[in-house]
């Protein structure tokens, strides 16, 4: 008891120091290796001359040497092989790769091995997957339903910067203020989408300024980890306990990054705003073609409108003035509603009652009479539209006359309320509605003559053969109208169909002239102006004739115009499925930054400026403090961390750990770098010019890298962790590598760089748990690819926060929620059990086995062939006798079990061989399901 009396009082003592002393960073502010700008040291001398390749040797052997410890010799020139490439590339070399680097004996042969590697399009897939986790990169918002977001243009940035060799602080500023760069090109808009890959929700119930707060803590976040390694978010409710940050910094940082004009509450319909068009550069060329033959159409039909007046002119004097004219356009569709026709016994729903109508006979409807025209006339997604009725509404009631509505097409909806006609639109590949309402009433109880035109860049109403005045309303009017495939006239819904008399229906595929609607109309304005002598026409008047002359009678122009308007129909579809990405942008207008009390959105306290930690070098002064000032201020040349903690991370993806192995933390209670020296020489050497590849062709030319892996006792014990380099480290390969080689080896992989993620084999229900209503809401059906997006690179998978592919998963893969500077490297049985079971593996082991028989005769030369693609070497002889003894307890089993055969060599989409014995296939399947299942070939040597 005195012990717990004592205790207590201790703590008791304690409490008020730890709230209102000094943080505990104090003591090691000043002095933290990490807070200090690196001096470039000095290259030690080494007494193994003959083993370094490079600088970055001298550093590990004196290292090795301060440890007791010696390098181990290099690997042998298979294993080298296959460990650059698979780092490189994500990929095993092939046969023909391997067999061609074994025969060249020149001293550079490794060299030159490296540099051809670097300028394969696979380096910038394999640098992008690290680069993805550390921005949490997925294909949905995460939170609630986890809604599908379109980002895979940012990816596709990402791969091309790598593969171009960005670099880094271009590839930095880029990522962080691209679009505050001068005159900010496309390229450099969707590489702000670095901070846009954050999560987003759209929850009812949300309370929108709680997630700006969280949306812009997380962009801190992430950017801290990524380029300063700094646990920053520690600072959020109070001053950092371990670290030189205080709540007030942590704030200032915040200023950079919550000036976006997002909602906080969005995404519902796909990417959150802001988000950009993002054409690919087919698209892009596409669009300026269609843009140019655009303005010389346009240009064209100028010059032919300013000379048109002696063409009128011979015209007219062709001309009968009791001459008639008549709409020369063809309706794609027509419907006169006599008692005769048939369509009618097919379509009409409701009381059958026909009176005399405007044209002959007219239906009559009740309010609960519709027709319904299916398959009759189904309207293309862009098409230029003008729909003519005949109306005798009985009620300034709202009714709806007609609609249409389509997933793939044209939807559209109109209605009479209160007299005026009400015109609703949606366009193909566009998710909102325009809505609009003529500005006069029409008079019930007698007939008017109505109809509607849309092209690409036009809407418009007539009323008796008169355009009308519209005015556009805030709200669509039937955002819950049952969905139809095809015209219907009136409608099925309850009390809401037409209630009158409807007359004499056309539905053209072409916007018909305003003389033709008003000739529809009953009217003959151009005959009217022909009647009046040429010199006493008003401006209006000549203006109406010219203009009828050149759409109708002068062939060239009415060429001309329609080419323009199929021009402009292509524009508008092809802008219609561009695809879109998230990208950071500013308001106009700077809104004030809080510290948050205890981090609580609603408890706002000082107002802060965008600022930078005081024990970091101050921002460029020359400058507005924003995004771009900081992300110049992250790479500029005394900064003490961005570049360590980059080289940190590339040094991480060819050894396994990085120099400091706690990369997300280069603060206090992060690990000290094993090799000090070592990271400010790389720091240094990568800030002379910022040459990602350089970099790590240095890396893995060095003979630090192209040691074996094999660990003596005594180095095993000396060393386990092999923090001191004295042997080169065996690794799991990563999800994707594992996933990728199976599916190389089975000769299925397709290797096209870029493009929108696909949905590979997963197990059927997974999405189902967590799904919610799928009719309204995206990412919530799993929608299997087919064909070459079932074989797609891993890092090309849809990645849904809250369902992960589960293959990936499997192997450490996280789930992008956040940022990860470091995956966890796990061997379980559940891996094993996913190697020998799942379809991917299962197939890839089919087609490795058919590739085999092809190519190999005897079982001895098949068997070296699944361990020269597998492992890029041959078997032993030990292995050779042990699968001889597989293959022929399988060819037994198979053979008393036939349907077992059938049932393996059937799993997965690709096709089988029928030439081949089934039987044979299924036992090479499973040999080569149990060669892809080794360690050997799970783990990079």
């Amino acid at each position: 008891m005195r012990a717990i009396r004592a205790g207590l009082l201790l703590l008791v003592a304690l409490v008020p120091a730890w709230f209102q002393g000094a943080p505990a960073y104090a003591q090691s502010e000043a002095s933290h290796w990490a807070y200090k700008s690196p001096i470039r040291p000095t290259i030690p001398d080494t007494a193994l001359p003959s083993w370094t390749k490079n600088s970055i040797d001298s550093f590990t052997h004196a290292m090795m040497t301060q440890h007791g410890l010696v390098p181990s010799p290099e690997a042998v020139r298979h294993t080298l092989i296959r460990r650059v490439t698979l780092d490189l590339t994500g990929l095993p070399p092939t046969p023909y790769e391997v067999a061609r680097f074994l025969a060249d004996r020149a001293p550079d042969a490794y060299e030159r091995l490296v540099d051809r590697l670097l300028q394969s399009p696979r380096f910038g897939e394999q640098m992008a997957t690290h680069w993805l986790d550390l921005a949490r990169y997925a294909d949905t918002h995460g939170y609630h339903m986890d809604a599908h977001r379109e980002m895979w243009r940012w990816r596709d940035w990402v791969i091309e910067a790598y593969n171009t060799n960005m670099p880094f602080d271009q590839f930095t500023i880029e990522q962080l203020a691209g679009d505050l760069l001068p005159n900010a090109n496309l390229s450099q808009q969707i590489a702000t989408g670095f901070n846009r890959n954050n999560m987003v929700n759209f929850e009812n119930g949300t309370i929108a300024d709680e997630f700006l707060a969280e949306y812009a803590i997380d962009r801190v976040t992430t950017t801290s980890t990524v380029w300063l390694g700094q646990t920053m978010v520690c600072a959020r409710c109070h001053d950092h306990k371990y670290d030189p940050f205080t709540q007030r910094e942590f704030y200032q940082l915040v200023a950079f990054f919550d000036q976006v004009p997002e909602k906080g509450v969005d995404g519902d319909k796909g990417n959150a705003a802001p988000s950009i068009k993002a054409p690919l550069a087919h698209q892009s060329e596409l669009i300026e073609r269609l843009t140019r033959r655009s303005t010389e159409l346009e240009l064209s039909l100028q010059e032919q409108r300013e000379s048109a007046e002696a063409g009128v002119a011979a015209w007219e004097k062709t001309l009968q003035v009791t001459e008639s004219r008549s709409v020369a356009a063809k309706p794609r569709f027509s419907l006169a509603f006599e008692q005769t026709e048939g369509v009618l016994d097919r379509a009409l729903r409701g009381s059958r009652t026909f009176i005399a109508g405007k044209l002959g006979d007219a239906l009559v409807f009740d309010g609960q009479t519709y027709v319904s025209l299916s398959d009759q006339v189904h309207l293309a997604p862009r098409e230029s539209v003008t729909v003519s009725l005949w109306l005798f509404p009985t009620t300034r009631g709202p009714m709806v006359v007609l609609s249409q509505t389509s997933e793939s097409g044209m939807s559209f909806r109109v209605e009479l309320d209160g007299g005026k006609v009400l015109l609703q639109l949606v366009r193909a590949g566009e998710k909102d509605a325009l809505s609009l309402a003529s500005d006069s009433a029409i008079v019930p109880s007698r007939w008017h003559h109505v109809a509607v035109c849309w092209t690409a860049s036009e809407i418009a109403v007539f009323v008796n053969g008169s355009r009308v005045a519209t005015t556009p309303l805030d709200a669509p009017f039937a955002s819950n109208a049952p969905a139809k495939t095809s015209l219907t006239v009136g409608s099925d819904e309850a009390g809401r169909s037409f209630r009158g008399m409807l007359d004499e229906l056309r539905v053209y595929a072409q916007r018909l002239a305003d003389e033709e609607i008003a000739i529809l109309a009953g009217g003959d304005p151009i005959g009217e102006i022909l009647a009046v002598p040429s010199d006493n026409r008003t401006e209006v008047q000549a203006a109406r004739l010219k203009r009828y002359y050149l759409e109708h009678v002068d062939a060239d122009y009415r060429a001309a115009s329609q080419e323009l308007e199929a021009v402009s129909q292509l524009q508008a579809e092809v802008t219609a499925i561009l695809p879109t990405t998230m990208v950071m942008q500013d308001a106009s207008e700077r809104k004030p930054t809080y510290v948050l009390k205890n981090g609580h959105y609603d408890s706002p306290g000082e107002v802060v400026e965008p600022g930078v930690p005081n024990v970091l070098p101050p921002l460029p002064g020359s400058r507005t403090a924003d995004r771009l000032a900081l992300a110049q201020w992250l790479v500029q040349g005394n900064h003490p961390l961005t570049a360590r903690v980059a080289v940190n991370h590339l040094w991480q993806q060819f050894f396994g750990a990085g120099l400091v192995r706690t990369p997300e933390d280069f603060g206090t209670r992060g690990e000290r770098p094993t090799h000090p020296a070592l990271l400010d020489w790389l720091a240094t050497e990568f800030t002379i010019d910022w040459d990602v590849k350089r970099i790590v062709k240095l890396i893995v030319t060095s003979a630090t890298y192209r040691q074996s892996d094999h660990a003596t006792p005594e180095l095993a014990v000396a060393d386990p962790e092999n923090r001191w380099l004295a042997r080169a480290s065996r690794l799991r390969l990563g999800a994707e590598a594992i996933r990728d080689s199976a599916l190389s080896a089975g000769g299925l992989l397709v290797e096209r760089t870029g493009g929108p993620s696909v949905f590979p084999y997963q197990p059927d229900g997974l999405w189902e748990e967590i799904a919610y209503n799928a009719n309204d809401f995206t990412a919530q059906v799993y929608r299997q690819s087919h064909g070459e997006d079932l074989y797609r690179r891993s890092l090309y998978t849809f990645v849904k926060r809250s369902v992960p592919s589960p293959t990936l998963v499997a192997f450490d893969a996280p789930n992008r929620e956040t940022c990860v500077a470091r995956r966890p490297r796990t061997n379980t049985p559940q891996q094993a059990l996913v190697l020998m079971n799942d379809v991917t593996f299962v197939e890839a082991a089919r087609t490795f086995a058919g590739r085999t028989l092809a190519a190999c005769d005897s079982s001895k030369e098949r068997i070296d062939h699944l361990f020269l693609v597998a492992m890029s070497r041959h078997a032993t002889q030990v292995e050779q006798q042990i699968f001889a003894g597989l293959i022929n307890d399988l060819r037994h089993s198979y053979a008393e079990q036939p349907s077992l055969a059938d049932s393996l060599i059937s799993v997965g989409e690709s096709s089988v061989c029928g030439q081949i014995d089934p039987i044979e296939i299924a036992v090479w399947t499973a040999v080569a399901n149990v060669v892809l299942s080794l360690d050997e070939v799970v783990t990079r040597p």
